[in-house]
């Protein structure tokens, strides 16, 4: 088994195990990605299981990255979960009551053919400190709340620009988060 299939097990163990899900990432990548979808779909259990679940990831990404990022934020959304946008992201959490996992991976398939690392953390004083660091970020005046109305106002000015450029540029995009 390759590294980055033990680390994305690691991963999803966390999430299953949880009473609650945090997630802080750049970037999800494509919800055609296997791994992506498993792990979006996993979020989504658990909230239809009334467990609380909240996103945090990074907004001023090139456009490939941030249309992708706001696809995988807009079925968070209709799936009742918390999401939030922050342009200093950069972490790679995964904080649970169950452990932490930090390290450099983004959820995607690029795990295995980039050299990444990471470490999970069982460690109850640890993973008070990581909740804690989570909800700092969330109390950052960068960071803002997604809501439905934001994700189709974007979706409107991607389908209005005549290319990916013209959309990457747009100040709008960061007026409306």
């Amino acid at each position: 088994m390759k590294t980055g299939e033990k680390l994305f097990r690691a991963i999803m163990k966390l999430v299953m195990n949880g009473e609650f899900v945090y997630v802080m990432t750049q970037n999800f990548g494509s919800l055609s990605n296997k791994r992506t979808r498993m792990f979006v779909s996993a979020l989504i259990e658990k909230r239809q299981q009334n467990k609380y679940v909240c996103v945090v990831m990074r907004n001023n990404l090139p456009f490939r990255f941030n249309i992708l990022n706001y696809k995988v934020a807009r079925t968070l959304i209709e799936n009742n979960i918390n999401v939030y946008v922050n342009p200093k992201i950069h972490s790679k959490l995964v904080i649970t009551d169950y452990g932490v996992y930090v390290g450099s991976a983004n959820i995607s398939g690029r795990m295995n053919s980039m050299y990444e690392i990471g470490t999970i953390i069982t460690d109850a004083h640890e993973v008070s400190s990581y909740y804690a660091y989570f909800n700092r970020i969330i109390a950052d005046p960068k960071t803002k709340k997604v809501t439905q109305t934001n994700i189709n106002e974007l979706f409107k000015l991607h389908t209005d620009k005549k290319s990916e450029i013209d959309f990457a540029w747009d100040e709008r995009i960061y007026v409306i988060f």
